[in-house]
């Protein structure tokens, strides 16, 4: 116990003294060129903002993929999809596909039988993706396999 609060004891020192050049309070420099502080943001790391979900009601599975970025058109997207393996669509690991039509909203469902895709879920997730106009491949979360 004593050695645990001699090291915390010298770890805050350093701390204050400034050496291994951490100053306790040290002024952020990173951002001199920002003249209002209420316009700083941290860029969040890219992600999908979309959730992925799967509903099981007797042999009927619901996919689905809830707030996509953009509306589910040709214009942003090509198609979504829904795997069993956390990797992208394939030939071999896809559920099911919905192609991007006009005039939907930005989120997409599909109807499957669960004895069609029991076998290629392969984790206990089922995973979500949405495929750009570009074509490439971004996930949108992933759900808890249901059971039956």
């Amino acid at each position: 116990m004593f050695k645990k609060l001699a090291v915390g004891a010298l770890s805050i020192g350093i701390m204050f003294a400034g050496a291994g050049n951490t100053y306790a309070a040290e002024s952020n420099n990173l951002n001199k060129n920002i003249k209002d502080p209420s316009t700083f943001y941290i860029k969040p790391v890219a992600q999908s903002i979309a959730n992925t979900t799967a509903y099981l009601s007797g042999n009927t599975l619901t996919l689905g993929i809830i707030g996509l970025g953009n509306p589910f058109t040709p214009t942003n997207y090509q198609q979504v999809a829904w795997t069993g393996d956390g990797s992208e669509p394939g030939n071999n690991n896809v559920l099911a596909y919905v192609d991007a039509k006009a005039g939907n909203g930005k989120d997409v469902s599909k109807d499957v039988a669960w004895s069609t895709v029991e076998s290629k879920i392969k984790t206990d997730y089922i995973y979500g993706w949405a495929k750009s106009k570009s074509g490439t491949w971004y996930g949108a979360g992933k759900t808890p396999k249901p059971s039956k």
